[in-house]
């Protein structure tokens, strides 16, 4: 199993905030009360590790039978990493928000909030991932871990007597 550095919070914009729109303020409320509950219960830390996994042996089968090291580079770890995150949480909020791959890519284009909540709100400028690439990473996920992650987040959610999430989120298979 593949060993996970500790998440370093990259040089984000603030998030951004709408005091004329109450449904916004909800949405970034809530948006900002999950990503604490992920961050702080390390609910990433499984996706990261499998993502990882994955890559460990996608290289060394690349590299065999050559004189190449089969070890990941720190930034294809860092690649790597970022994707784990951002397949989890484009998992979560697409789930959440019950639109279509192609529904889902254009409102992430278009909203500052969700772009920061999935990790890719960066001062250059963002790239943000089209509907293939959305479906890619969702489908990465295996559907054993993705079990495992929602358990732990709905037991995170009850135990904290939290009525942040009204009804469960599928992060099941992705689909168009």
């Amino acid at each position: 199993m593949a060993t996970i550095l500790p998440i370093q919070g990259r040089f984000d914009k603030e998030i951004p905030e709408n005091f004329g729109n109450a449904e916004y303020r909800a949405e970034r409320e809530l948006l900002i009360a999950i990503d604490q509950i992920i961050t702080t219960s390390g609910l990433e830390y499984p996706v990261i590790e499998y993502f990882l996994d994955v890559a460990y042996v996608n290289k060394y089968i690349s590299v065999f039978g050559t004189d190449k090291s089969a070890n990941l580079t720190a930034n294809e770890r860092n690649n790597v990493h970022t994707d784990a995150v951002m397949a989890l949480r484009m998992a979560i909020l697409r789930k959440r928000l019950h639109l279509s791959l192609r529904k889902f890519s254009l409102a992430l284009s278009h909203s500052d909030l969700y772009k920061w909540f999935c990790g890719i709100n960066r001062f250059a400028l963002p790239k943000v991932p089209g509907k293939s690439t959305v479906g890619e990473l969702e489908n990465s996920l295996p559907s054993e871990l993705i079990e495992e992650v929602e358990r732990r987040l709905f037991h995170i959610v009850q135990d904290q007597a939290s009525e942040i999430l009204y009804e469960p989120l599928e992060i099941g298979r992705a689909h168009v």
